[in-house]
């Protein structure tokens, strides 16, 4: 209703709208931006003899095949990264934590009638 509700309005729907970007960016190693940037949709080529295969089409389809898998490594690699970083704090928090002695995750008491008023809905 007012110019600076218009103008934060303006903020937040470009934030929201360029956050998948900017996760990308940050997110994505270069080389892999590379990889995703050479791939294009293109209708298959069709000969006029099928049986004729050339030494260009030949080592094409060999270098299609080796960035294929150096993409698909890339991409295994990343989902272990992500799982290691997810899973190290996970297994330190629970099992290696000796910075607060006895601690037992103290906030379910508190929370547990919350936390059954949310589940069973």
């Amino acid at each position: 209703t007012s110019f600076q509700d218009l103008l934060l309005n303006a903020v937040a729907l470009a934030f929201v709208t360029e956050l998948d970007e900017l996760i990308y960016t940050v997110l994505v190693p270069e080389d892999i931006k590379a990889t995703v940037q050479s791939y294009a949709i293109a209708r298959p080529r069709r000969a006029t003899n099928p049986f004729a295969v050339d030494d260009q089409e030949v080592c094409w389809d060999s270098f299609k095949a080796r960035r294929d898998r150096h993409l698909f490594l890339r991409i295994v690699g990343m989902a272990l990264t992500v799982f290691v970083v997810v899973c190290i704090p996970v297994l330190f928090m629970r099992c290696m934590q000796q910075v607060l002695p006895g601690y037992k995750w103290d906030v379910h008491g508190p929370c547990e009638s919350r936390l059954s008023a949310l589940l069973s809905l």
